[in-house]
Protein backbone atom coordinates (compact mmCIF):
# COMPACT_ATOMS: atom_id res chain seq x y z
CA UNK A 1 0.00 0.00 0.00
CA UNK A 2 2.58 2.54 0.75
CA UNK A 3 4.55 1.46 -2.42
CA UNK A 4 1.45 2.49 -4.32
CA UNK A 5 0.99 5.47 -2.09
CA UNK A 6 4.46 6.84 -3.92
CA UNK A 7 3.29 5.63 -7.42
CA UNK A 8 0.34 7.27 -6.96
CA UNK A 9 2.19 11.13 -5.60
CA UNK A 10 4.72 10.26 -8.87
CA UNK A 11 1.61 10.16 -10.90
CA UNK A 12 0.06 13.20 -9.88
CA UNK A 13 3.30 15.12 -9.92
CA UNK A 14 3.08 14.22 -13.77
CA UNK A 15 -0.14 14.94 -14.18
CA UNK A 16 -0.92 17.77 -12.27
CA UNK A 17 2.35 19.33 -13.88
CA UNK A 18 3.23 21.23 -10.34
CA UNK A 19 6.96 20.60 -8.89
CA UNK A 20 5.24 19.16 -5.58
CA UNK A 21 8.44 17.96 -4.49
CA UNK A 22 7.84 18.90 -0.89
CA UNK A 23 4.36 16.66 -0.98
CA UNK A 24 6.31 14.40 -2.42
CA UNK A 25 9.38 14.56 -0.15
CA UNK A 26 6.36 14.97 3.10
CA UNK A 27 5.28 11.79 1.32
CA UNK A 28 7.96 9.81 1.42
CA UNK A 29 9.26 10.73 4.35
CA UNK A 30 5.67 9.89 5.86
CA UNK A 31 5.71 6.49 4.11
CA UNK A 32 9.38 5.82 5.75
CA UNK A 33 8.30 6.65 9.19
CA UNK A 34 5.44 4.33 8.98
CA UNK A 35 7.57 1.49 7.59
CA UNK A 36 9.94 1.53 10.64
CA UNK A 37 6.97 2.54 12.98
CA UNK A 38 5.34 -0.78 11.41
CA UNK A 39 8.42 -2.42 11.97
CA UNK A 40 9.21 -1.18 15.53
CA UNK A 41 5.76 -1.65 16.44
CA UNK A 42 5.96 -5.46 15.22
CA UNK A 43 9.32 -5.99 17.10
CA UNK A 44 7.57 -4.46 20.13
CA UNK A 45 4.70 -7.02 19.90
CA UNK A 46 7.27 -10.21 19.61
CA UNK A 47 9.07 -8.65 22.26
CA UNK A 48 6.00 -8.51 24.66
CA UNK A 49 5.14 -12.18 23.41
CA UNK A 50 8.21 -13.28 24.48
CA UNK A 51 8.29 -11.46 27.73
CA UNK A 52 4.62 -13.17 29.00
CA UNK A 53 6.21 -16.16 27.75
CA UNK A 54 8.48 -15.89 30.19
CA UNK A 55 6.14 -15.02 32.85
CA UNK A 56 3.71 -18.26 32.11
CA UNK A 57 6.99 -20.38 32.29
CA UNK A 58 8.01 -18.46 35.63
CA UNK A 59 4.40 -18.95 37.00
CA UNK A 60 4.15 -22.44 36.24
CA UNK A 61 7.13 -23.19 37.48
CA UNK A 62 6.22 -21.05 40.83
CA UNK A 63 2.93 -23.30 41.17
CA UNK A 64 5.19 -26.48 40.59
CA UNK A 65 7.58 -25.41 43.10
CA UNK A 66 4.36 -24.55 45.45
CA UNK A 67 2.71 -27.83 44.63
CA UNK A 68 6.01 -30.03 45.70
CA UNK A 69 6.11 -27.88 48.78
CA UNK A 70 2.59 -28.64 49.52
CA UNK A 71 3.14 -32.45 48.58
CA UNK A 72 6.23 -32.34 50.78
CA UNK A 73 4.30 -30.90 53.81
CA UNK A 74 1.12 -33.28 53.58
CA UNK A 75 3.84 -36.03 53.57
CA UNK A 76 5.26 -35.18 56.69
CA UNK A 77 1.75 -34.79 58.26
CA UNK A 78 1.30 -37.65 57.42
CA UNK A 79 4.71 -39.80 58.41
CA UNK A 80 3.87 -37.89 61.83
CA UNK A 81 0.42 -38.71 62.13
CA UNK A 82 1.67 -42.66 61.73
CA UNK A 83 4.78 -42.11 64.11
CA UNK A 84 2.04 -40.69 66.91
CA UNK A 85 -0.43 -44.06 66.05
CA UNK A 86 2.38 -46.17 66.27
CA UNK A 87 3.53 -44.44 69.92
CA UNK A 88 0.12 -44.53 70.74
CA UNK A 89 -0.46 -48.14 70.31
CA UNK A 90 3.01 -48.78 71.58
CA UNK A 91 1.90 -46.88 75.15
CA UNK A 92 -1.56 -49.02 74.83
CA UNK A 93 0.38 -52.20 74.66
CA UNK A 94 2.05 -51.45 77.26
CA UNK A 95 -0.47 -50.19 79.47
CA UNK A 96 -2.25 -53.52 78.52
CA UNK A 97 0.31 -55.43 79.66
CA UNK A 98 0.88 -54.07 83.07
CA UNK A 99 -2.73 -54.40 83.41
CA UNK A 100 -2.79 -58.29 82.45
CA UNK A 101 0.32 -58.55 84.88
CA UNK A 102 -1.49 -56.88 88.01
CA UNK A 103 -4.53 -59.30 87.42
CA UNK A 104 -2.34 -62.12 87.25
CA UNK A 105 -0.81 -61.19 90.32
CA UNK A 106 -3.90 -60.72 92.07
CA UNK A 107 -5.29 -64.02 91.04
CA UNK A 108 -2.51 -65.95 92.07
CA UNK A 109 -2.97 -64.10 95.80
CA UNK A 110 -6.23 -65.15 95.97
CA UNK A 111 -6.26 -68.62 94.80
CA UNK A 112 -2.95 -70.22 95.88
CA UNK A 113 -1.74 -73.30 94.36
CA UNK A 114 -3.25 -76.84 96.24
CA UNK A 115 0.46 -77.56 97.45
CA UNK A 116 0.33 -73.80 99.13
CA UNK A 117 -3.19 -74.50 100.10
CA UNK A 118 -2.32 -77.64 101.91
CA UNK A 119 1.23 -76.17 103.84
CA UNK A 120 -0.76 -73.40 104.50
CA UNK A 121 -3.32 -75.55 106.06
CA UNK A 122 -0.93 -77.33 108.03
CA UNK A 123 0.62 -74.22 109.24
CA UNK A 124 -2.72 -73.12 110.59
CA UNK A 125 -3.54 -76.49 112.28
CA UNK A 126 0.16 -76.69 114.13
CA UNK A 127 -0.34 -72.55 115.05
CA UNK A 128 -4.01 -73.68 116.60
CA UNK A 129 -2.39 -77.03 118.59
CA UNK A 130 0.56 -75.08 119.66
CA UNK A 131 -2.41 -72.27 120.86
CA UNK A 132 -3.97 -74.72 122.60
CA UNK A 133 -0.80 -76.61 124.15
CA UNK A 134 -1.70 -80.11 122.67
CA UNK A 135 0.84 -80.42 120.70
CA UNK A 136 2.11 -84.06 120.91
CA UNK A 137 4.73 -85.73 119.15
CA UNK A 138 3.68 -88.62 117.11
CA UNK A 139 4.81 -92.12 118.60
CA UNK A 140 7.51 -93.41 116.35
CA UNK A 141 6.47 -96.14 113.76
CA UNK A 142 6.78 -99.72 115.24
CA UNK A 143 9.85 -101.29 113.50
CA UNK A 144 10.02 -104.10 111.57
CA UNK A 145 11.21 -107.21 112.85
CA UNK A 146 14.52 -108.73 111.86
CA UNK A 147 14.33 -112.78 110.65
Amino acid sequence: MTVLGVIGDAIQLAISGTTGIGSLAGSLLNTGYNIVSGTRAYEADRADTAWNQQMQEKQRQDSLTQQRYENEASERAYQDALKQQAFNNSVTSEKLNIAKGEWALKQSMRRPKPAVRRAMRLQKAAAAARHRGALRERPAAPRERMR
